[in-house]
């Protein structure tokens, strides 16, 4: 399961099942209501990140696929989400008895322009996500050995820096 906050009145969730759900958080009665809900993974849901307004967000999932989203807050229970973009599956030619390829990571950049998914191949992938982009590939990063366990943008916006089970860490000048 992974989690990240929208704003200060909502949580995004991945689950296990490959479904994400949008959670209203009620902190007086300690209850959470259902906003959105959506399978939008095959497989386990495996990160999330969301922009720095709570405009969008995306998640990443074992099946290889990361999936982008618009938030659109019209009241606190009332929020409109659509699944803008879907990456993948990242399946490079591979045996079969490979697996492949999984987003372990993703990070959007906090100037909104491009978000970075960390993958089980020990590449990154890094992809426009600025408003009405298409969401084009722009970079394949590679320096791991091993499955990307985490990705993560510099405050300002400067590098970016990843980490792998290979036990390596990687920094990154970034566009």
């Amino acid at each position: 399961m992974c989690v990240r906050f929208v704003r200060s009145t909502h949580l995004l969730a991945g689950y296990e099942d490959g479904t994400v759900i949008l959670w209203a958080l009620n902190f007086e009665s300690g209850v959470g209501e259902i906003v959105f809900r959506r399978r939008a993974h095959g497989e386990t849901a495996l990160c999330v990140d969301v922009d720095a307004g709570g405009e969008g967000a995306v998640t990443g999932g074992a099946d290889g696929v990361l999936v982008r989203y618009a938030i659109e807050f019209v009241t606190k229970s009332e929020v409109n989400v659509r699944v803008l973009r879907t990456h993948g599956p990242y399946t490079d030619v591979v045996s079969a008895s490979s697996k492949q390829p999984g987003v372990s990571a993703c990070s959007i950049r906090r100037d909104g322009k491009i978000v970075a998914c960390g993958c089980w191949d020990g590449k990154i992938r890094v992809f426009e996500y600025k408003a009405r982009s298409k969401g084009r590939l722009l970079a394949v990063l590679k320096y791991h050995d091993a499955t990307v366990t985490d990705v993560l943008f510099a405050p300002d916006d400067s590098f970016l820096v990843s980490t792998s089970r290979d036990g390596t860490v990687a920094m990154w000048n970034i566009f």
